[in-house]
């Protein structure tokens, strides 16, 4: 179930948010999805991540947190920058569970375009 779903993810993302590198990943029955953003070398990067071989920061964004009721059954929490946490959220469709790809997709809307 995990591959299936990072390969939804992935595949939605590169579909819709292409210029961006994504990161899936699980503890129990949540599945985690950040984006990463480039940073300059020599901008401010507070604390930002890793640096590739060009010089280019990049810093990790946190997009949503999905729980895993069942296939294409998920629940969704959008990251609050305001108060750094998740908070639970309804689907584009006003339903409070759905497919993985349809709660990135709403957070990656929120916070990538």
């Amino acid at each position: 179930m995990r591959e299936t779903t990072r390969a939804s993810i992935v595949e939605h993302a590169a579909q819709h948010f292409g210029d961006r590198a994504i990161e899936v990943r699980f503890r129990a029955q949540f599945c985690y999805v950040d984006a990463y953003l480039e940073l300059a070398a020599n901008g401010d990067d507070r604390g930002a991540g890793g640096t590739d071989p060009d010089g280019v920061r990049s810093e990790a964004m946190q997009l949503c947190r999905l729980r895993y009721f069942g296939p294409d059954r998920w629940s969704l929490a959008i990251y609050s920058y305001a108060h750094e946490r998740y908070d639970p959220s309804v689907f584009g469709d006003g339903e409070w569970f759905g497919p993985a790809a349809a709660g990135f997709d709403l957070a990656g809307n929120l916070y990538l375009t």
